[in-house]
């Protein structure tokens, strides 16, 4: 319970901090531990690694259980309100378009769940000859709807990927370095 209570503390924080840099600090009081819910194990309201949190446009907790594979949501009380299975939710990410779409990076791919947790098709189209998704690890969807991912893994990809909402590739920058003095290096 501990470990749990640590990593949602920890969620929670990050999240009001991400709102505060974007801006919305009148939307932020400063962090205060209001308390916590969930125990180890694979009911509804238990976890056994949460990885991801988000919340959605309805105001409810989304998390991320990286071993139960699963995408939770809850109240803000910690009430169990949804669950579905994601199949792999292992070092992955989350965002919540502004129509209730959860966007999900997952292995090579980017799955698509409806508000209800009912799977879309995948997400992201490329032209031909253009990098693909190497190990996604985060999604973050901007004020104008491009919709930004983090590509982890694979000298041969952008490390950062702008998307259309409706998946289609705009453009990449940044590249892995391939030795430990190597840095990201910005490009067009």
């Amino acid at each position: 319970m501990q470990e749990v209570t640590r990593c949602l503390r920890f969620a929670l924080l990050t999240i009001a901090a991400a709102l505060i840099a974007c801006g919305h600090a009148d939307a932020v009081a400063l962090p205060r531990f209001l308390h916590a819910w969930g125990d180890s194990g694979t009911a509804p309201d238990q976890f056994r690694y949460p990885s991801a949190i988000t919340m959605d446009s309805t105001g409810c907790v989304l998390v991320g259980d990286s071993v139960n594979a699963k995408i939770k949501r809850f109240t803000l009380r910690g009430e169990p309100v949804l669950e579905w299975n994601a199949s792999t939710f292992q070092n992955s990410d989350f965002a919540v378009a502004p129509d209730g779409t959860i966007f999900l990076t997952a292995g090579n791919t980017i799955r698509r769940f409806a508000p209800n947790g009912t799977p879309f098709p995948n997400w992201g189209t490329f032209p031909a000859g253009e990098a693909r998704f190497a190990d996604p690890r985060g999604i973050a969807i901007s004020t104008d709807g491009t919709y930004y991912v983090v590509n982890h893994m694979n000298v041969n990809v952008p490390c950062l990927m702008a998307f259309t909402p409706e998946g289609n590739y705009l453009h990449g920058w940044g590249q892995l370095g391939v030795d430990t003095q190597d840095v990201i290096v910005a490009h067009d």
